[in-house]
This record gives C-alpha cells, sequence and structure tokens, in this order.
C-alpha cells in the first residue's frame, strides 16, 4: 500500500514537471518572444547584483502577472551559441533550468526569457547565467538576483 502511494506521488510530481517545461518550451519559442502579453512582468536584471550594493529588484506578486520574463544583459566578452538559466531561492534547491537560451543582438546584448509567476514564491531569488561552449560545457558565469513580495 505505501508503494503504491508512494509510486502515485513520485509519478504526480513527474507529470507536473514535464508540463511545466513544455509551457516553458512554449513561452521561450521565438514566436511567443515576439508577442508581449497583457498579463507578463517585465524585470531587467544588473549582473552581479548578488554580490554588490546596488539595490535588488523587487516583483510584486499579483493577479496582473502570470508571466515573469526575465532580461538579463550579458557584459561579458565571450559570446557564446546558447546560454543556461537557473532560477533558485538563496539557500535553496534549483527552482527552474532553461536550457538552449538564444542572446539578442540588438543595442544591448543580453538574453531574456519567460516563466510562468505561479512557481515563484516570497522571498529572494537567485539567477545564474551560464554560456554554454560549442562542445556544451558551460564556460563563463553571470549572476543576478531578485526578490520576490507579496
Amino acid at each position: 500500500m505505501i508503494a503504491i502511494v508512494v509510486a502515485g506521488i513520485w509519478l504526480n510530481s513527474r507529470m507536473k514537471r514535464a508540463a511545466l517545461e513544455q509551457e516553458l518550451a512554449q513561452l521561450n519559442s521565438p514566436a511567443s518572444l515576439h508577442e508581449i502579453p497583457q498579463q507578463m512582468v517585465s524585470l531587467h536584471l544588473s549582473p552581479g547584483a548578488v554580490r554588490s550594493t546596488e539595490p535588488i529588484i523587487v516583483l510584486k506578486r499579483s493577479a496582473a502577472s502570470a508571466i515573469v520574463e526575465l532580461n538579463l544583459p550579458w557584459i561579458q566578452k565571450d559570446r557564446y551559441p546558447t546560454y543556461e538559466a537557473e532560477i533558485r531561492p538563496v539557500g535553496g534547491a534549483k527552482l527552474l533550468t532553461m536550457p538552449n537560451l538564444q542572446a539578442e543582438n540588438d543595442a544591448r546584448y543580453g538574453i531574456r526569457f519567460r516563466f510562468p509567476a505561479r512557481v515563484l514564491t516570497r522571498g529572494q531569488y537567485q539567477v545564474r547565467l551560464s554560456g554554454i561552449d560549442a562542445d556544451g560545457g558551460a564556460a563563463t558565469t553571470e549572476e543576478y538576483a531578485f526578490i520576490v513580495e507579496d
């Protein structure tokens, strides 16, 4: 009986994770990134905010913000074919991983990606953005931070 309950919980968490990964892929498809959803809040984060004395950006959660878009400027000299972002609560386990992100070659070289706001709870978050080299290995990394408040 216990094994069935544990298996059910495990299967349920795997299904939720797969659904979230599918939603992330849809939100970050090139077609979706060209759209601006009404229920989206966009945060422009500065690299090094984790270590600096700069004020940390605050996201106020509301029913009007179903999607969060993070804009992460890449200030390193090296450019990479793809980037990977990880979001985690400070002192906690990894919450989200966004692989295969592309940089935008506009006036500010940067990476942006979207995710559902419902995955965030109140607290401080760290974003680690890594350049992924041609061999698939993480090379250079930048860190960013933001706070979620109700």
